[in-house]
């Protein structure tokens, strides 16, 4: 009978060692799955921040990229402003030529100094034309109010007087300064 006690205390410790071994394993087995869904957590949490980075960075680009057209564009125009200040201080005749001919470089120096001086000439008396009529105008509104009022018939034709003087003005500056430039042909391009 000892030896049937024996192989009860054998066979419960056997069976106690399992169920105590499966309860352990199976919290191993808990532990390992919650360290695995922190993981996993920890892993999307990382994926997400370098989405973001890269749409940061893919942003930053774009704006780099925006910027470095608008300079490109900025270097554009201010090259084809130099190109247009190049027209204007250009000669009719070279260097070589006129050392030859001291009459014709006598004279060409006027027709430069007469070329420079037209278009910052042409603008002062645009001025002082556009001012003139705008004197006048309140000049002649300030003597017919006080005296005698304008009929709303004069009132217009002054007014569309004005009106066309400014924009003949306007036209024969903007037609001067754009007939005198460079085309693609004359220029060589």
């Amino acid at each position: 009978m000892e030896w049937l006690a024996a192989i009860g205390d054998l066979a419960g410790n056997f069976l106690s060692g399992g169920v105590l071994g499966s309860v352990f394993g199976f919290f191993g087995k808990f532990a390992e799955l919650a360290k695995l869904k922190e993981q996993h957590r920890h892993a999307e949490t990382m994926m997400d921040k370098e989405a973001k980075h890269l749409s940061m960075e893919l942003s930053s680009k774009a704006q780099i990229a925006k910027t470095e057209a608008n300079a490109q564009i900025e270097v554009a125009a201010s090259h084809a402003m130099a190109a247009s200040y190049d027209h204007d201080a250009r000669r009719y005749l070279s260097g070589k030529a006129l050392a030859n001919n001291k009459v014709a470089a006598f004279f060409m120096c006027f027709v430069d100094f007469f070329r420079g001086i037209t278009r910052p000439a042409l603008t002062l008396w645009l001025s002082i034309a556009s001012y003139l009529v705008y004197s006048q105008t309140v000049k002649i509104l300030s003597i017919t109010t006080q005296s005698t009022p304008l009929t709303p018939d004069q009132a217009y034709q002054l007014y569309w007087l004005c009106i066309n003087q400014l924009l003949s003005l306007a036209g024969i500056a903007v037609g001067w300064w754009f007939s005198s430039r460079p085309s693609k042909i004359t220029a060589g391009q």
